[in-house]
């Protein structure tokens, strides 16, 4: 009786640590102060609006682009993924203590804390690997909606806190980081509950750590050869670019919108409520999607060019936008839509790649798309074109409607003599 107790035990283990991370993620992600950050840098920091545009958030992306690799090689072959994902929440706190106390008026001071911010975000990876690599397969799908729910909820929280602390209570600057800060200190506990209960799957598992199946690569053949297996088919290669282009183009259009709304409208205070209106609409209609059945392979990709002309669209029309609510509604509208076709794009992805292939194939479109969206930070700021917020936004909205003809085209090219196949991924139909 006492073995079967146990037995049960270390099987209910990788669903305990699953809960525990779950809770690392929603605490973690729980900011008052991130729709407001570029009014809190303006205002309290004394920076300017072509400081934050031009010299503040593009540090972001080049310290995610450059932490991501070496943070998952660390994970995957070195230390683990606990490590990492611990390193990640001390970067956070640390990104949040810099903001809160860093002296006024320095600009390199805000620098070091996006240094912080970018690094702690590039545990994104090893953090989603850790997950998969607790539980069967079969549980991916509910695992990952538990996730994004739970991320979700906890955006949805900081933009409304934001929101009263601003518009409602009028509180200082210190109780949205009050609250950002012990929130985080409260994800570093579950980590450690994770960590704890952890134990029993390594125990089962019988090694030191939760480990990957990632293959070594020790020559350029075998690097090769690896992404031959990655990208067999110019269906795959089709998702994958378009995941790619896409991310990096709607990550750089959800890191500037607070910046266009003050171009528009000084005055703007309600960015933490269209923040959360943003949240549940993105939630509602991927929930939908997720329950619609059609052939992906069929459909997908024509589907995915129309939404993404509609995603340009949107993007035009809130960079030529003078009143703010029209910004808004865009807004909302392209993360709705963005989410939808990204949850098409990773569903056909993770059916079609080998289990042990599909960490890896995560790091190279997570890599592939940061490198584009550094490019494209690089080339739209201070050092090369200096574009205004403006123009930034016609920029990313004439590249979203020139990839949403790319993917036509490549649609209607490829070669129909393959026979079809038809896989079933919860209601969504691969064909």
């Amino acid at each position: 009786m006492a073995e079967t107790a146990s037995t049960a035990a270390n099987d209910r283990a990788p669903y305990a640590v699953c809960a525990f991370l779950m809770g690392v993620a929603v605490f973690l992600s729980i900011s008052p102060i991130e729709s407001y950050l570029p009014e809190y840098l303006r205002t309290h920091v004394g920076l300017s609006l072509e400081q934050i545009n031009g010299d503040i958030w593009p540090i972001y992306n080049y310290a995610f682009v450059i932490g991501i690799v070496p943070l998952s090689v660390i994970s995957e072959y070195l230390s683990g993924y606990t490590v990492v994902i611990a390193l990640s929440i001390m970067l956070r706190l640390l990104s949040s203590l810099i903001i809160r106390f860093g002296a006024p008026g320095s600009l390199m001071t805000q620098q070091a804390a996006m240094v912080a911010l970018g690094v702690s975000a590039a545990c994104k990876g090893p953090f989603i690997a850790f997950v998969y690599t607790l539980l069967p397969s079969r549980h991916y799908q509910m695992v990952t909606g538990w996730m994004r729910a739970g991320n979700l909820a906890a955006h949805v929280a900081g933009g409304l806190l934001g929101y009263l602390f601003k518009s409602t209570l009028d509180a200082p600057w210190s109780t949205f980081f009050n609250v950002q800060q012990s929130s985080i200190c409260v994800s570093f506990l579950f980590l450690v509950l994770a960590i704890i209960s952890s134990k029993f799957v390594i125990k089962k598992a019988g090694s030191a750590d939760i480990v990957s199946t990632a293959p070594i690569v020790k020559s350029v053949a075998q690097l090769r050869k690896l992404i031959g297996e990655l990208y067999p088919t110019s269906t795959i290669a089709l998702w994958s670019i378009w995941a790619c282009c896409a991310f990096a183009l709607f990550d750089l259009i959800a890191g500037y919108h607070s910046t266009l709304y003050l171009t528009i409208d000084r005055s703007a205070n309600k960015n933490g409520i269209v923040l959360a209106v943003s949240r549940v609409s993105s939630a509602l209609t991927t929930l939908a999607v997720s329950h619609t059945s059609f052939s992906v392979d069929r459909f997908g990709l024509p589907i995915v060019s129309v939404g993404s002309l509609i995603i340009a669209c949107l993007t035009l029309a809130s960079g030529f936008a003078t009143n703010i609510y029209v910004s808004y509604c865009c807004l909302i509208v392209i993360c709705s839509m963005f989410e939808c076709l990204f949850c098409l794009a990773r569903s056909y992805i993770a059916i079609e790649t080998p289990r042990p292939l599909r960490g890896i194939a995560i790091f190279f479109n997570t890599v592939a798309a940061l490198i584009i969206e550094a490019g494209l930070q690089m080339a739209c700021g201070p050092w090369m074109f200096a574009l205004s917020i403006r123009v930034k936004f016609l920029v990313f909205g004439v590249l979203f409607a020139a990839l949403s003809v790319g993917i036509a085209i490549g649609h209607w090219s490829r070669s129909s003599s393959t026979p079809e196949k038809s896989t079933t991924v919860g209601n969504v139909e691969i064909a």
